[in-house]
């Protein structure tokens, strides 16, 4: 995945659960294996074991001496919340890695590719930075990072819901491949109702503001060549997105 996304919502996701950013690569690395058997590659069962263990450790400094962190409120069941059992410790950290790194990262890199791109969007961005969050919406609606959900039915049966798929329906979203800023219908990234993600603010803030940032600190950024996308059955967006940036004023050389 882009080295600029992906430092920022491992450090994001590092402070959610109050560790530091050094033990932020046990993260880093459990979300790349996430990633890889995703894409259907072999789990990297050691990379699953040292973030279990990692945890452990983490849940067990919190019951001897909380810190009000997000670990320390499930592990004590502090501020009105049920008091998790290890198991179910381990299974939300493994939540948040996948949710706050994984499919953040790649929303923000989709959001900072479809900026690059387009000079005339990009135009309009930095003179308008406002807009960053419109940019963020689309880059939900057209390229969503989680493609389906599954969902059981009144009846028993398991439903897979496709988000991508939704979003990109023209009875909804007219001329669905166009990235367009200006729409208003809603979208279905997050999902919908008692099963909206919670973490949606966080993830739309995050990638906001890497595009406001990355524009606040170049004068243009462009394409160094094609993105490498991954799109499996579960996740999709780019692995890497080479990009030119100037950091002079417009039109002064300078480009990397």
């Amino acid at each position: 995945m882009p080295s600029w996304p992906v430092p920022l919502a491992a450090a994001v996701t590092a402070a959610q659960l109050g560790v530091d950013r050094a033990a932020a690569a046990d993260l880093l690395r459990f979300g790349d294996a996430v990633s890889d058997v995703a894409d259907g590659q072999p789990p990297d069962h050691a990379a699953f074991a040292d973030l279990d263990l990692a945890v452990a450790r983490w849940a067990a400094s919190r019951r001897s001496c909380p810190t009000g962190d997000g670990i320390s409120i499930v592990v004590t069941g502090a501020r009105g919340q049920a008091q998790l059992k290890p198991r179910e410790v381990r299974s939300l950290v493994r939540l948040l890695v996948v949710a706050g790194i994984v499919t953040s990262a790649r929303l923000s890199s989709v959001t900072l590719l479809a900026v690059a791109a387009d000079p005339e969007l990009q135009a309009r961005v930095r003179a308008r930075p406002a807009d960053a969050a419109r940019v963020v919406e689309e880059a939900l609606r057209r390229d969503p990072p989680l493609r389906f959900v599954l969902r059981q039915a009144a009846a028993g049966d398991v439903v897979a819901c496709r988000l991508d798929e939704a979003n990109r329906d023209p009875a909804a979203h007219p001329d669905p491949d166009h990235f367009d800023i200006d729409r208003d219908e809603p979208h279905l990234a997050f999902g919908a109702g008692v099963h909206r993600c919670p973490g949606a603010g966080l993830a739309r803030r995050q990638a906001k503001v890497l595009l406001q940032t990355a524009l606040a600190r170049t004068s243009a950024l462009a394409p160094a060549g094609d993105a490498t996308w991954d799109r499996d059955r579960h996740l999709q967006g780019p692995a890497a997105v080479p990009l030119r940036f100037a950091t002079g004023p417009p039109g002064i050389p300078g480009t990397r």
